[in-house]
This record gives C-alpha cells, structure tokens and sequence, in this order.
C-alpha cells in the first residue's frame, strides 16, 4: 500500500517570465512544475498581482488557472505604473513557493522629443559653455 503524502508544492513553476508588453498589459508564462515537487494532485496556478508603489498596502488581484495552462495576460493595468506578480502551483492544500517579480507598464503610447540645438558662433563665446538653455 503507498500512500500519498498531501501538501503544497516545494517548488515554484519554473522558467516564468513577467513582462510588460503594452501600456496596459503584462504576459506572465511559466513551464509545468515537475510532479516530484507538486506533492498531490496539481490543481492548477495562481498568478497575483498588484500596484506597488512601496508606501501603501498592495490591493492584491487573483487570477486562478488550471493545470495545463501556462500563460495570463494581466490586463486593464494603470500605464507608468509598477506591478509586483506573485506565480504559485496549487494543490488541495494550498498555494506552494512562490516566484515573485516586478513589472513596469509603460507610456501611453508613442511620444515624441525634439531638442532644438544652436550653433554659438565662435568669436560670441566668451567664456567655457557650462550647459543647454
């Protein structure tokens, strides 16, 4: 007889990559966890995620997937805003370790930046040119 010691997994989902892709979006993939780390049946993943602008409490969000997925796309994210995403595998006993990561969505689109530059004619230089008005 051979009985199944339950837990939570002991290993976090492997290879995962948390990467902004957009202003308002963040891709979040990872590789199945191996069964000798799952310790039970693998019900699927938990992916987390929340601003984090380190003076407030993060207002956390849950996305819960099955086991044979292995990729979220975060979305209707603030854009300039800093995200912090939590991956874990979960059993019946609960979410196992964890990867943790941050992430930055950017801009709001495509901005442009002109520098307008002048040529000073040489004899108008009176002294060393100290920096850009």
């Amino acid at each position: 007889m051979t009985f199944l010691s339950l837990s939570v997994p002991s290993q976090p989902p492997p290879n995962t990559v948390v990467k902004s892709t957009s202003t308002s979006t963040i891709d979040v993939t990872w590789k199945s966890i191996n069964q000798a780390y799952v310790h039970g049946i693998l019900l699927g993943y938990e992916v987390r995620y929340a601003k984090d602008d380190g003076l407030s409490r993060p207002s956390w969000e849950t996305v819960t997937l099955d086991a044979g997925t292995n990729k979220v796309v975060l979305r209707d994210l603030e854009y300039f805003t800093r995200y912090k995403v939590v991956v874990c595998a979960r059993t019946s006993k609960g979410c196992g370790k964890e990867y943790s990561d941050i992430a930055y969505t950017f801009g709001d689109g495509e901005s442009e930046c002109y520098i307008k530059t002048y040529k000073v004619p040489y004899f108008k230089l009176t002294s060393f040119l100290n920096g850009f008005l």
